[in-house]
């Protein structure tokens, strides 16, 4: 085990509400939050979505607040807040699944006989109650994180933090091993401030564990390091910075950098913006590949995360800037396509200010921080995300003078998808094992514009218009 359950935090009462599913947004989150406030997420073997963020009590005090989300997304259970008896808390509280029935969160802050350090409390009851704070590495440093972020691989927890011109690291949960610190990147003679948003990763082949962060020091951009099963050499993510105006610049993420492995496969992804002053496109990197995958769709994004899905395929997801929107894309097992991109109404206008997603049941769970315009400040809003369907027709335009034969063809990221039913109308029928179908229409079929739409179970419908003439 990671560790052992210390005296039990103060649980207040629970809460049960609906959250969204499919299409819905419910908002999770109580107390008072900031634009910097943030979310973590982790997945319990129970099937339910664990999620930790930071937030103020009517009172003023620093909290951390957690609940549980079930599989289907209908109901949120065990809501309340996480008393870690510090001040002053980091506003990105992390949540980790170790061992067995072992929940974690790791944090940092400062109050009476702490001087700063990074903290966890352990749960073994699937987050009903945490134990209390108990110290992990030796630095004091943890407190004015620029970036926390945590991890477990082969058993054993790491944790990240980003101070100025400088990155920790600290692996396992006691106070006595040293942590692991080293500069952020700098061209000679030029400004090593500062690193930012820092993310671990586990490589799911090997259980190397990896580090991302974005730096604005004389060498800026995103990078990435393998701090296990040995530190290896900083490499930085191509496109994460571009020739602007005579110099180089690039895009801060403005939140942790999207960084994650793979379920049941090998391979370590990050996501960035490739453009400035403004977002090209959103681009994804298998670190230490030699190209890079641009993300359709994605032109103006902001607040990028990336989640793993079942059987090696990733989500990527990202706020529309200035939009009612949030989109996500699920790539193939490969990670070489992407199917439809979806995309999400908010449920107001305002700004998104962070995302975090969990895809380990397939779609995506999506919680946003979100600021409506209206009021109110940000809050913490849930949906799932169902995986698009792409429909090709062949043909698309005819004259109805005639009959005619029109081939459907229904696919998510390039793979064909079977028992799709395609509906003209009247007309339906299912695809077959190549994601085929053909419907007849005869002729003097009515003229105009007609929308063929393909629905499967557990994925959001396809469509594509058809001409008649």
């Amino acid at each position: 085990m990671l560790g052992v359950t210390a005296a039990a935090l103060v649980v207040g009462p629970a809460l049960v509400a609906q959250a969204g599913g499919p299409g819905r947004w419910t908002t999770l989150s109580t107390g008072s939050m900031t634009s910097i406030d943030r979310a973590d997420l982790a997945r319990t073997p129970d099937g339910r979505l664990q999620v930790a963020y930071s937030y103020r009590t009517a009172a003023g005090e620093d909290q951390i607040g957690h609940l549980a989300v079930s599989a289907t997304g209908a109901t949120a259970v065990g809501s309340h807040p996480v008393g870690p008896a510090l001040g002053s808390l980091v506003n990105d509280p992390q949540v980790v699944q170790g061992p067995g029935s072992e929940l974690r969160l790791v944090y940092s802050g400062i109050g009476t006989g702490f001087a700063g350090e990074l903290f966890s409390s352990v749960s073994l009851d699937g987050g009903a109650a945490f134990g209390a704070p108990g110290r992990i590495g030796t630095e004091k440093t943890a407190y004015a994180s620029s970036g926390t972020s945590a991890v477990v691989a082969g058993g054993t927890l790491w944790s990240s933090w980003a101070t100025t011109d400088t990155l920790y690291l600290h692996q396992g949960i006691s106070d006595a091993v040293p942590d692991v610190s080293f500069d952020n990147p700098s061209t000679p003679g030029g400004s090593v401030c500062c690193a930012y948003f820092t993310t671990l990763a586990r490589d799911a082949a090997n259980e190397s564990v990896w580090l991302a962060w974005y730096s604005n020091s004389s060498q800026q951009g995103t990078f990435v390091r393998q701090v296990s099963p040995a530190l290896g050499a900083i490499a930085k993510v191509p496109g994460s910075t571009v020739q602007f105006g005579g110099a180089t610049n690039s895009l801060a993420p403005d939140q942790a950098v999207a960084l994650t492995g793979r379920s049941g496969a090998g391979g370590t992804y990050t996501a960035i913006c490739k453009g400035y002053p403004t977002c090209g496109s959103v681009s994804v990197w298998k670190v230490g590949s030699s190209s890079t995958l641009a993300v359709p769709g994605s032109k103006d994004a902001k607040r990028i995360g990336v989640a793993a899905a079942p059987g090696g395929r990733l989500w990527v997801f990202w706020w529309a800037s200035g939009t009612r929107t949030v989109k996500a894309v699920r790539t193939n097992a490969a990670v070489t396509k992407f199917g439809a991109v979806r995309s999400v109404r908010l449920p107001a206008v305002g700004t998104v200010w962070n995302t975090v997603g969990d895809a380990a049941n397939g779609r995506l769970d999506l919680v946003v921080s979100f600021d409506p315009e209206a009021s109110g400040g940000p809050r913490l809003l849930h949906t799932q995300v169902l995986p698009g369907l792409k429909v090709a027709a062949s043909p698309r335009k005819w004259d109805n003078a005639g009959a005619k034969s029109v081939t459907f063809t229904v696919s998510d990221a390039g793979l064909p998808v079977k028992g799709a039913k395609v509906k003209v109308g009247s007309r339906s029928d299912t695809t077959d094992a190549k994601g085929k179908v053909t419907l007849t229409f005869p002729a003097g079929f009515d003229t105009g514009r007609k929308k063929a739409v393909a629905t499967r179970t557990g994925y959001f419908r396809g469509v594509v218009t058809l001409r008649i003439t």
